[in-house]
């Protein structure tokens, strides 16, 4: 199975909302002082790592399709290592990741890749080791900025918060959503501050509302919402399941309050993907609660159900400027396409 996810996305050739955006980023022609130094960081705004990465696929004569299997194969191996490690019924863990951290790498590299960081790195605060911890989301941030926000969450997410936190949390967040707290926070960090970077995606994002997002109710919320409530249901009997259950449950709840606050901005939303890898494990303990084996066989469909609505959905609504799918027709380089 991982050789087969490796090849469908990493030797993928011309498909992906980003794919033009890293050749754009390819034609860079940073020196390596200029990336260690960070100056190229400031010109380009973008991350340190992947820029560093991207001088070393060059030096080999190598371009975006090299890019694409490098990052591709590191995210898929830091995933199924951490699954492994687990060990909660890793074959369900691949097929939720298929549905909620694969298709990333489909459309947005960087970020897939600091997520597989994060996910490797989650096991760490349970076992209290921060070092550890940290150095993994300091290379996260190499490779998306966002990933910095996870690091103060080492401090909160062990903890065991009373049920009825819960609510009043997600509440909060369709509020904050509802007034657009996000453009009015962004708008006073770029007036305080002046950081090239925020006034970057403040201009894309913000004022030409670039990737705008959708304020109403969506398949995801209400896919996140519904486990949600079942976890919560059986908390009690699934905390005795999992060592790690209760970390990626602080994980899943804080990362609905999230993408329902920021739910209206896309790019923000999109922050929401690193807390979304707690299905990854979630869901997969909820099977030793099931006896029966067409209880087992019946959430199988409906796992399977949310994966097809999870690429459906995306992929038939894709549009680039020209009114083409950038998802179809699928070509890969293997097959000479």
């Amino acid at each position: 199975m991982f050789l087969s996810l490796w090849i469908f996305c990493g030797f993928r050739n011309e498909v992906g909302p980003d794919w033009d955006s890293y050749k754009e980023i390819l034609t860079f022609d940073f020196s390596l002082w200029k990336i260690i130094s960070l100056q190229a960081v400031k010109e380009s705004t973008v991350e340190p790592l992947f820029l560093l990465l991207e001088w070393v696929i060059k030096l080999l004569h190598g371009g975006i399709n090299e890019l694409n299997i490098v990052l591709c194969l590191i995210t898929l191996i830091l995933v199924f290592k951490t699954l492994r490690r687990l060990e909660c019924f890793p074959l369900l863990g691949v097929l939720i990741f298929m549905a909620h951290g694969y298709f990333f790498l489909f459309s947005q590299l960087r970020q897939g890749i600091a997520i597989g960081l994060f996910f490797y790195a989650v096991p760490y605060i349970q076992e209290g080791n921060f070092r550890k911890y940290l150095i993994c989301m300091l290379l996260a941030t190499g490779f998306h900025f966002s990933a910095l926000i996870l690091i103060p969450l080492y401090f909160i997410l062990k903890k065991r918060f009373p049920y009825f936190y819960i609510g009043p949390f997600i509440l909060l967040s369709i509020i904050f959503q509802q007034i657009h707290a996000v453009s009015l926070i962004v708008s006073v960090l770029v007036n305080l501050t002046g950081n090239p970077i925020l006034v970057k995606y403040y201009e894309l994002y913000i004022v030409k509302k670039l990737f705008s997002g959708n304020s109403t109710l969506t398949t995801l919320m209400v896919e996140w919402l519904g486990w949600l409530v079942v976890l919560t249901v059986f908390k009690k009997r699934l905390l005795e399941v999992n060592p790690y259950f209760n970390v990626f449950y602080n994980i899943c709840w804080i990362g609905l309050c999230l993408y329902v606050a920021f739910a209206d901005i896309a790019v923000f939303a999109r922050i929401a993907g690193y807390f979304r890898v707690s299905f990854m494990i979630l869901l997969p303990c909820i099977l030793y609660l099931m006896k029966d084996t067409m209880h087992k066989v019946f959430f199988f469909i409906i796992v399977t159900i949310f994966i097809f609505i999870r690429w459906y959905t995306p992929i038939k609504t894709d549009e680039s400027s020209d009114g083409t799918n950038r998802f179809v027709p699928y070509r890969n380089i293997i097959l000479g396409t």
